[in-house]
């Protein structure tokens, strides 16, 4: 028998290190990334095993594309492959880029070589028409007689014994590779090009793009700005620019074009070749036009393209990208339509991208038989009066916006050198709204307004929904009940199912990290939700994204600036989001009488409302705050900018004698969405939590879901009836209702304009008669001595709940703990 030199470790051993090294190389690959754009070299992540891109748009920075281009992107790659992508463009964001990694952990990290500046020669070893042809040496040979590649190129090996050569592109050319391609086995990496970052190491085979060397090589030359430029030898190689790159276009217009095709309504192709319909006549266009003729008879797919869009546009000048978007779908001759894929590099595919450059770059050409195009305008002729001036005021404006941007972002890099996160995100949401003016003024100067025709052209925005048609993500509501209708106990329910991603009354729900904020008696909600766990997650796999903050917490300044806990709230929602790779989704407040203290909510509205808005625009999650309406029947209490300056308001309403629960939305204000779709019902569930200091069950309410307008009551575990059952009064349950009732009679109080909660005092003989009027609502029997209510008191002020006040029985009182 031939003993083996191997030695097999055990498989518990072998799988520690194969996920050690899976999390080394995962935390090399991040590194990487922001190792590269703290030296200013924009990056995106790709699938490590095919290397296609995650975002939508690589080849453009994130920063220089609207907002409303974005969400056209977003929606468009939803509908087509029905889940988000992962971002929209490279990025400099050292955020984004971790929050990227924490989606797709295993990614490898690109550089967009346009925002770069960047053109990188891809020497390739493949075989080609049977023949293995080794790129390396090829394009060695090729630099020999030219003192070979030039010291001061950065060389980095790629995966398949290749190598990546990088020069600065001075001369912003794309990725044509000439005879490089031919001659060399070369491809070119330009503008609209990427290639995967040196030393990145893919995971599933553990294979390398370089070193840690060579990535510091190019990040040195980079931030130097020592990076030559692509020799003469080798631009020549390439060749001249194409036709196609000879008519500078910018990039933003391109995807401008982009975002107009992907929600524009075509017209009808055929018609638009049919000559007997008033249509073009491509064979006897192509009589009067030998480049498209040549393009025709070579079946050179791509020429076809480009050389038809300059004949068509000279025949016709007013033709648009749609009708020649149109005209290329229709005919079988110009490739494969494959929307916004990445086409195949032999020219046999295109997409939305090359019919826009194709269609931009194309400049009318001279008629056979006219001097100039059918306009009588030659391309490019001088500005008028007016377009000058215009202009004019853009630059001025445009150079103002650049000089705040380079203080913002100098302001930005001092903030991240000092550690302060909060400021730095402040600091960078000022300078995205700087970036979007400064878009718009490039678009023609117009900031504040805008003409119908360019309104309907821009691409349509979707609401973001974190619970389908009720609860929208950067929104702000007030959800407003009165004592007893068990808002705690809805807005529990709700906020556990958007955390767990579980759908909730059959919509749909985006999973997220939600805070709720337990401000009046967090250990009563730590049970509540103890109780909800118990009877809707039996398997106990409990999410880390729903997070009860339970400190103090006051969200009012006279000064209308951020608290203290404010900013703690947004450090903790954002710093969970990078932690478990998920948005914010929500930010509950329980409830706004607790939040803003030393305010009121008579006086100080809006300056409450306005830090529910930070809030929202610090995380992007909905906040809502509970709160109460008044006494006389106004929908919510206080300061008119509960309802005024809030995207909405939820009202909850409970039938005391039927005890029916119905959550409704509005009908004076909820912009969010329609008011009709929010229109739910619920019922208030009992759940045994554990024992208390006697032995006997502990219950505490959670709400649950229920036809809306069903009779209901208080039901039991297994009861699919909307019978009532008898309240749980257990001693620590009377001990709840006693601070319940106190909190509820409190309440009432304040409705009627009494004062502030720390300034309320109750005698026990009023909240003696509160707690029987409350029992006899539930069905209790009242309790008739006085003793029990002095020993539930005693047990509320020795937790901390209350505060006792007076030296003797005829003078002591309660008020509840602030």
């Amino acid at each position: 028998m031939i003993k083996s030199n191997v030695v097999q470790l055990p498989a518990a051993e072998q799988a520690v290190r194969e996920q050690a090294r899976i999390d080394k190389t995962r935390e090399l690959n991040k590194q990487v990334a922001l190792d590269l754009i703290a030296a200013g070299i924009p990056v995106f992540l790709t699938n490590p095993e095919t290397k296609r891109p995650y975002p939508t748009m690589h080849n453009r920075l994130d920063s220089e594309i609207p907002e409303a281009e974005k969400e056209a992107s977003r929606r468009a790659f939803y509908d087509k492959h029905r889940f988000h992508t992962l971002h929209v463009g490279a990025t400099l964001d050292r955020k984004e880029v971790r929050r990227m990694f924490r989606e797709k952990p295993d990614a490898l990290a690109a550089i967009s070589c346009g925002p770069a500046g960047l053109i990188v020669v891809d020497n390739d070893i493949k075989p080609r028409n049977g023949v293995l042809r080794n790129g390396v040496e090829l394009f060695d040979s090729f630099c020999e007689p030219h003192g070979g590649i030039p010291e001061r190129a950065v060389i980095v090996p790629s995966r398949n014994k290749g190598r990546h050569i990088y020069f600065k592109n001075d001369e912003e050319r794309g990725c044509s590779a000439g005879r490089l391609k031919r001659d060399c086995e070369s491809d070119v990496k330009g503008v609209g090009g990427y290639v995967i970052a040196p030393a990145s190491v893919r995971i599933h085979d553990g294979r390398a793009y370089g070193t840690r060397e060579n990535l510091d090589a190019l990040i040195s030359a980079y931030k130097q700005n020592a990076l030559i430029p692509v020799p003469s030898f080798i631009s020549d190689a390439i060749g001249a620019k194409s036709e196609h790159e000879s008519n500078t276009t910018s990039e933003r217009d391109v995807q401008d074009g982009i975002a107009s095709l992907r929600v524009a309504d075509l017209p009808d192709g055929d018609d638009l070749l049919d000559p007997s319909k008033g249509g073009f006549d491509i064979e006897e266009i192509a009589g009067r036009y030998p480049k498209l003729r040549a393009a025709l008879d070579d079946a050179t797919r791509s020429d076809i393209r480009f050389n038809l869009a300059v004949a068509l546009k000279t025949e016709r000048p007013s033709l648009t990208v749609e009708e020649f978007a149109a005209i290329l779908i229709a005919r079988d001759d110009v490739g494969d339509f494959v929307e916004d894929e990445k086409p195949s590099p032999d020219g046999g595919e295109y997409n939305w991208r090359n019919i826009v450059r194709d269609f931009k770059r194309a400049a009318p050409s001279v008629k056979p038989d006219d001097k100039g195009p059918s306009t009588g305008v030659k391309f490019g002729n001088v500005e008028g009066i007016e377009e000058a001036e215009e202009r004019a005021e853009s630059e001025a404006a445009l150079s103002k916006l650049d000089v705040l941007t380079k203080h913002l972002e100098a302001a930005i890099a001092n903030a991240d050198l000092e550690g302060d996160e909060l400021l730095v995100d402040a600091l960078e949401e000022q300078l995205r709204n700087v970036q979007k003016q400064a878009a718009k003024v490039a678009k023609g100067g117009r900031i504040d307004y805008v003409n119908l025709p360019d309104l309907l052209a821009e691409p349509e925005t979707y609401t973001q929904w974190v619970v389908k048609h009720f609860v929208a993500f950067n929104t702000t509501i007030i959800a407003a009940g009165r004592w007893g209708t068990g808002k705690t106990a809805v807005y529990l329910d709700i906020a556990l199912h958007i955390a767990h991603g579980m759908p909730w009354r059959d919509r749909k729900v985006e999973k997220g990290i939600v805070v709720y904020a337990a401000l009046e008696n967090p250990k009563d909600v730590q049970s509540r939700i103890r109780a909800w766990c118990k009877r809707n997650m039996p398997e106990g796999q409990f999410e880390p994204s729903f997070v009860l903050y339970r400190g103090d917490c006051s969200l009012f300044d006279p000064r209308d600036k951020a608290t203290e806990q404010e900013k703690s709230i947004i450090k903790l929602a954002n710093d969970t989001a990078k932690k478990l790779g998920l948005p914010v989704a929500m930010v509950v407040i329980d409830t706004v009488a607790q939040a803003i203290l030393p305010g009121n909510d008579r006086e100080h509205g809006s300056l409450f409302v306005r830090s529910m808005q930070r809030i929202a625009n610090a995380t992007g999650a909905n906040v809502t705050a509970l709160h109460h309406p008044t006494k006389a029947g106004d929908e919510v209490r206080g300061d008119g900018a509960f309802q005024g300056n809030t995207d909405g308001v939820v009202l909850l309403a409970r039938d005391t004698s039927t005890g029916v629960g119905t959550i409704k939305a509005s009908a004076q204000k909820f912009r969010v969405g329609d008011p009709r779709k929010v229109n739910f019902g619920y019922k208030l569930h009992p759940v045994v939590v554990g024992k208390d200091e006697e032995g006997e069950d502990r219950t505490v309410i959670i709400a649950i879901e229920s036809a809306v307008g069903g009779a209901m009551g208080l039901v039991t575990e297994g009861d699919d009836t909307d019978t009532d059952v008898p309240m749980p009064d257990n001693p620590s349950d009377r001990v709840e209702a006693t601070l319940r009732v106190i909190r509820d009679k409190v309440t009432r109080i304040l409705d009627e304009g009494g004062g502030t909660i720390g300034e309320i005092r109750l005698t026990r003989r009023d909240i003696h008669k509160a707690l029987n009027i409350d029992r006899e609502r539930w069905g209790l029997k009242p309790i008739t001595e006085e003793s029990a209510v002095s020993r539930m008191l005693a047990v509320l002020v020795e937790r901390g709940d209350l505060v006792r006040e007076g030296e003797n029985r005829r003078s002591m009182a309660y008020r509840l703990a602030v």
